[in-house]
């Protein structure tokens, strides 16, 4: 496919959406439109203790509160380990003295060009949030055990929290040397 013609038809603060025509290979042209993002953090951060570090906020697309990793969008070209950065501090107040990238992902590809990046955060400090105005989040620190029971019992639904969960439950069992995976 060949894009000759690309158009932003709405600006928001965190993604565009934009509209591409594009020529097939058959040679027919074809509107396509999707989310245009800078790309986003999911923090797993961990205390010395082992629990993590989680937030409950209330998400006004779905109206619901949901207990979730530490996330954010990152600026229009920033690095992803800038936004991490920020983005733990802003949320939980924390500060890594260790910030491991272990995977990304597309959440969404067949709508998104997101690319989310996934940040292990240890040996952490507590020091003062400082949210958005739009953020409304409280802190809660849980036995990693815990989130994965509550993904079981479905009171943890958010996508991105249930991916980094399970991948932190799978690193944790091989470090520990035990063959248990992530709960099926």
């Amino acid at each position: 496919m060949k894009i000759i013609e690309k158009n932003v038809v709405h600006t928001s603060k965190k993604f565009d959406l934009a509209l591409h025509r594009i020529v097939t290979r058959t040679g027919e042209t074809i509107e396509r439109g999707f989310i245009d993002h800078p790309g986003s953090v999911v923090l797993i951060p961990r205390l010395a203790d082992g629990r993590v570090v989680m937030v409950r906020q209330f998400r006004h697309p779905c109206r619901e509160t949901f207990l979730e990793l530490p996330a954010g969008t990152a600026d229009w070209g920033e690095a992803l380990e800038v936004t991490a950065i920020r983005e733990l501090a802003e949320e939980t107040g924390y500060r890594a003295g260790r910030l491991e990238r272990v995977f990304d992902m597309f959440p969404l590809p067949g709508a998104s060009n997101e690319k989310m990046a996934f940040f292990r955060c240890l040996d952490l400090l507590e020091g003062p949030v400082a949210r958005e105005i739009d953020e409304e989040m409280t802190v809660e620190c849980w036995p990693l055990a815990d989130l994965l029971a509550k993904i079981e019992t479905g009171e943890i639904r958010d996508g991105k929290t249930i991916v980094g969960l399970w991948h932190e439950a799978k690193l944790t069992t091989v470090v520990s040397g035990s063959a248990a995976g992530p709960p099926k």
